[in-house]
């Protein structure tokens, strides 16, 4: 798990060199934080409750950009593209968002 974590970790200081800022983000009862590292944005993702979630995940942002979304599972160290993403000149918002019970996810957001 730990090494799991690390790769993030690397990734985020790599893109960011040492610099973060905060971005708000909404997922229906989920835990939910984000941060920008340079250009990409890596988001925190995790659905406390005894049900499998499903919510729009919406994320704030002041860029007029476009990203290729990957989600990763820290404990399995796996990565898959994330499709359903729309994009609007202040939010990116990926449409019925899914994490199962008790569980965690990453996103991994690059610009196009």
């Amino acid at each position: 798990y730990f090494r799991g974590v690390r790769e993030i970790s690397d990734q985020m200081l790599a893109a960011g060199k040492g610099s973060f800022a905060s971005l708000s983000v909404q997922c229906g009862d989920a835990q939910a934080l984000g941060v920008q590292c340079g250009e990409e944005i890596f988001v925190y993702v995790f659905n406390p409750e005894k049900e499998i979630l499903v919510s729009d995940l919406t994320i704030e942002t002041k860029e007029n950009k476009s990203y290729n979304v990957q989600s990763y599972e820290p404990t399995f160290r796996l990565y898959k593209d994330v499709r359903k993403v729309a994009f609007t000149s202040t939010q990116i918002v990926l449409e019925d968002f899914s994490l199962g019970a008790q569980k965690e996810m990453v996103l991994l957001l690059k610009p196009v």
